[in-house]
C-alpha cells in the first residue's frame, strides 16, 4: 500500500494541472473548434451554392440556344441577366440574342444586347 501512494499522487497533480488548463484554456479551445467547423460548412456551403447556380445559368442558356422563337429567346436571356447577372452564361446570351435580333432584322434591340455586355462585363 505504501508504493500506491506516490502513484496516487502524481495522478491528483496531473488532474489537477489538466483542470487548470482547462479552465484557463478551454472556452478558446471550443471557440477556435466552433469556429473552424463553421469555416468549413460555410465554405462548403458556398461552393455548392456556387455550383448550383452555374448549373442553372448553364440550362437556361442552353434552353435560350435551341429557342427559335425571338421574343422567347429575349425573354429567356432577360431572366437569365435578372437571375445570374454575374455569370459568364449571361454575356454569351447576350452576344447569342444579338445574333438572332440581327437574323430578325432588329438591328438596334441587337446594339442594345451588344451595349449591354459592354457596360456590363468585366475587363480581362
Amino acid at each position: 500500500m505504501v508504493e500506491d501512494r506516490p502513484i496516487q499522487f502524481a495522478e491528483n497533480e496531473d488532474v489537477a494541472r489538466a483542470k487548470a488548463f482547462w479552465n484557463e484554456n478551454g472556452k478558446s479551445i471550443v471557440a477556435g473548434v466552433v469556429l473552424g467547423l463553421g469555416g468549413v460548412i460555410g465554405f462548403n456551403f458556398w461552393n455548392s451554392y456556387q455550383q448550383t447556380q452555374g448549373e442553372e445559368a448553364s440550362e437556361m442558356f442552353d434552353q435560350l440556344k435551341a429557342e427559335s422563337d425571338v421574343s422567347v429567346a429575349v425573354n429567356l436571356g432577360t431572366e437569365l441577366k435578372q437571375n445570374y447577372g454575374k455569370s459568364s452564361y449571361v454575356s454569351i446570351s447576350a452576344f447569342t440574342l444579338a445574333k438572332l435580333l440581327v437574323e430578325e432584322g432588329d438591328y438596334v434591340a441587337a446594339a442594345e444586347q451588344l451595349t449591354w455586355v459592354l457596360e456590363n462585363s468585366e475587363d480581362q
